[in-house]
Parts: C-alpha cells; sequence; structure tokens
C-alpha cells in the first residue's frame, strides 16, 4: 500500500534527514512536491483511487502550510455545500 509500503518511504527519509540537519528550506521545498489529499473510504482488493468501494464523506487535506490554517478550517466548513466528491 502506499502509507505502508515503499511508495513514499524514500521521500520521507529524506524529509527527516533535511529536518535532522536543521534544513528546514530543504525540507520545506521537498514537502510542497508531496501528494496534499489522502483518499477516504473503502478500498479493494489495494487502497487505489480506482478501487474506491464506498466513499466516507471525509476529505483528508495538508493544510499545516498555511500561516492561518484555522481561518482556512473555518471557510471550507461553512462552505461545504460547495464542496463535492469527485
Amino acid at each position: 500500500g502506499l502509507i505502508q509500503g515503499d511508495t513514499y518511504k524514500r521521500a520521507i527519509a529524506r524529509l527527516r534527514s533535511y529536518l535532522a540537519r536543521d534544513n528546514q528550506a530543504a525540507y520545506d521545498k521537498a514537502k510542497a512536491q508531496l501528494a496534499a489529499f489522502t483518499f477516504c473510504g473503502t478500498f479493494a482488493p489495494t487502497r487505489a483511487k480506482a478501487n474506491l468501494v464506498t466513499h466516507t464523506g471525509v476529505a483528508h487535506g495538508d493544510l499545516d502550510h498555511l500561516a492561518d490554517y484555522l481561518s482556512a478550517r473555518q471557510s471550507l466548513c461553512q462552505n461545504l455545500r460547495n464542496l463535492q466528491a469527485t
């Protein structure tokens, strides 16, 4: 699978090495290249977008890079009717 497999293992190891060397700029640049959304639901036989069986109605996004993520979260919650699962 993507999460526990080797798909992102090398990229995550690189990110961790940047942090261990206090290289925040390199970390930020490399992290910006990673996927920012997680598929939420039941998948079969593997956790791939094409294998989505049932969507949970939940979307996970990476918002930690925003200066004011709480305002972004509040705005998303207020405008949920405008969001659609694709």
